[in-house]
């Protein structure tokens, strides 16, 4: 930032000629804080830099000579254009902390000219009405020393309940976690004896499915082979019926010997005429025979046998 680089190149040359122009760039830094241009961190930081610049290198009577009390007029000006915006929460503290390091300051100084010394009111009177103005520098000293105990123990009472809050979370986390577990665990059970209980339902059913498949199968072999022996017992019936029939009709009558020689004479002397004439009429003249031959049945039927 171009104004923060001009002060701190204020600072480093210690010109005479530019303090007008020292004191307008401190000024329009205190502005951009109001209009929210930066935040109270460049604030504050700019505040320790105009205090303590130089005082740590072999320049320091130079830089910082011990009656020139301009910087004490830069800081006035800062804080009066916008230090009473730090009333509340961190930034109060930081202002107090600051305010003392710049009592011990001024002090180091000496003797103030009036008009500085007016404005010091003025701005006490302003921000801090109710604090202390030390008047040497070991007041000061103890008062910063008494702070820093304080703000270390305090921060180690943080430390402490923020590690004791973090244990107790770990133990009830802990805790959360060993009853989800033991939860889980029951739920676990449970479900093992409910897809227990649930395969054996699943197989007492597919035991009584296959069982009543199985009584069906048998069922239907049992038909089937009923049926088939209903069959084989039908085909039985049947060849009985036939060889029955068969039997009856192989039961022949009793031929009589006479009419059996006299029918074996006409056969032969039809097989002596059948040698001597064409096949057709050898057919012609069987048929004849046979038709004469229908009165006689038995006769038929021996003649029906020997051919």
């Amino acid at each position: 930032m171009r104004c923060w680089e001009e002060i701190r190149l204020g600072l480093e040359l210690n010109d005479h000629g530019m303090q007008q122009r020292r004191v307008a760039h401190m000024r329009f830094l205190g502005v951009l804080y109001n209009y929210k241009h930066v935040d109270s961190s460049v604030i504050f930081d700019t505040l320790y830099l105009v205090l303590v610049f130089g005082h740590d290198t072999s320049e320091k009577d130079a830089l910082d000579p011990p009656e020139d009390c301009f910087r004490i007029r830069l800081i006035i000006t800062l804080l009066q254009t916008c230090g009473y915006y730090f009333d509340r929460g961190s930034s109060k503290r930081k202002l107090d902390r600051f305010l003392i390091h710049y009592q011990r300051y001024i002090l180091s100084k000496g003797a103030l000219p009036l008009d500085i010394e007016f404005d010091l009111q003025d701005l006490f009177a302003e921000l801090r009405p109710n604090m202390t103005r030390y008047s040497s520098i070991e007041e000061a000293n103890a008062t910063l020393i008494e702070l820093e105990e304080h703000e270390c123990s305090a921060s180690s009472n943080n430390a402490n309940s923020a590690s004791h809050l973090d244990t107790e979370k770990w133990h009830s986390r802990r805790v959360d976690s060993n009853t989800s577990l033991t939860a889980n665990g029951q739920n676990v059970e449970n479900g093992a004896e409910d897809s227990g209980a649930l395969h054996e339902d699943m197989q007492s059913e597919s035991d009584l499915e296959s069982g009543s498949t199985d009584e069906e199968d048998l069922d239907d072999e049992n038909h089937d082979q009923s049926d088939e022996d209903d069959e084989e017992d039908d085909a039985g019936e049947l060849a009985s019926d036939d060889e029955d029939e068969v039997r009856v009709r192989q039961k022949l009558p009793e031929l009589d010997p006479a009419e059996e020689a006299s029918f074996a004479e006409e056969l032969r002397a039809v097989k002596k005429v059948s040698s001597q004439m064409p096949s057709r009429v050898i057919g012609v003249e069987l048929r004849l025979v046979s038709l004469s031959l229908c009165s006689h049945s038995q006769l038929f039927l021996y003649f029906c046998r020997a051919i």
